[in-house]
């Protein structure tokens, strides 16, 4: 073979080569792309699966976990929303970091020990639902959500809430139900724009009194603590419509409770009261009071001022005599008692009202 001829197919075996080579490429290519049939032209694909698939490890839960997170991250820029509950997760992958737009995380029934650091760089959140977990702290970078309004925090193990929830100044809402939380750090009085907390159910002994500082508050859910007293702080809450304190230790409540002028809805039940400070009658927009199941023997004469109180219950209370001024109660519509005698005195007194 002369070498004209050696160079002309060797000139063949490398044309051929990069036939072959290109075909593979454009084959790769067409693996990766859509062609859009209005325009004609071809858009790479992104791939939405998150690398690490070890997040949850029931395989009935991980598939429908993943079709939930690969159908937002699909549409990234439109969500705002996204309910990941109840998959048992104990972290979150990277991917959930291009939801730029995501609003509410609602994260209930999981096993997260630890916040994943990735939630913290969701910039737009402004709901952020942890409920039922096992937290017992938050990280410090929590506060780089700036604008969180909601936070529920309920049915997790923390037994002193961290600080950095001090740091969320656009906060309204706080739920801290069923932890172990046996006090509030000093801080808390910075959350200037709070305006419901729940405490339910946790090992409170005594509210602080950094309570005060919270001038927007309209609503404090303390039932089912350990409560013995009330700060006198409370009394600046002038905006605090609701307050639920049943199932406590209270015996005495303060007599700067009278200032609590915007109250409408108080729960006292359940509780170890006999009486209640005159200063009490000052609650002039109260409209629904309940202290069953504590200790009076006396009806309270500081609630005949309340004219506009609607609803009253007295059950499980040894009241045996109400004064006749209780008539002066015009605004009443039901009251609930126990005894067959409690009944049939106060219909006789109350004839316009419901006795239950």
């Amino acid at each position: 073979m002369t070498d004209q001829e050696t160079r002309k197919k060797k000139l063949y075996v490398l044309f051929g080569a990069s036939i072959v080579f290109l075909i593979i490429g454009l084959a790769l290519m067409n693996r990766n792309a859509d062609t859009n049939p209005n325009t004609g032209q071809t858009t790479t694909k992104t791939n939405t699966k998150p690398r690490n698939t070890e997040y949850v490890k029931n395989k009935r839960q991980k598939s429908a976990f993943f079709k939930k997170l690969k159908r937002a991250l699909r549409n990234a820029k439109r969500v705002t929303t996204l309910d990941l509950g109840g998959f048992s997760l104990q972290d979150l992958p990277e991917e959930i970091t291009k939801l730029k737009n995501l609003e509410k995380l609602h994260l209930v029934g999981n096993n997260f020990t630890t916040l994943p650091e990735v939630i913290t760089r969701l910039p737009n959140l402004t709901e952020l639902s942890l409920a039922d977990n096992q937290l017992t702290t938050l990280p410090a970078s929590l506060k780089n959500l700036t604008k969180l309004k909601t936070l529920h925090l309920s049915g997790n193990h923390f037994t002193t809430l961290p600080e950095v929830v001090t740091e969320l100044p656009q906060l309204t809402f706080c739920s801290l139900a069923d932890n172990q939380l046996t006090t509030l750090p000093k801080s808390f009085g910075k959350l200037q724009n709070l305006e419901v907390l729940i405490l339910s159910r946790n090992k409170f002994q005594e509210l602080p009194e950094s309570m005060g500082s919270l001038k927007n508050l309209t609503t404090l859910r303390a039932n089912e603590n350990q409560l013995f007293t009330l700060p006198d702080s409370l009394s600046t809450l002038k905006k605090l419509s609701t307050l639920y304190i049943e199932k406590n230790q209270l015996t005495v409540l303060p007599d700067s409770i009278g200032q609590l002028s915007g109250l409408r809805n108080f729960r006292l039940a359940r509780n170890q009261l006999s009486a209640l400070p005159e200063s009490f009658g000052q609650l002039k927009n109260l409209r629904s009071l309940d202290f069953s199941k504590n200790s009076f023997t006396d009806f309270p004469e500081a609630l005949v001022k309340l004219t506009k109180l609607e609803n009253l219950s007295l059950r499980a209370n040894k009241i045996e005599e109400f004064p006749k001024d209780i008539k002066k109660m015009r605004g009443l519509r039901t009251v609930y008692v126990s005894t067959r005698q409690q009944k049939e005195t106060l219909r006789e007194l109350l004839p316009d009202c419901s006795v239950f």
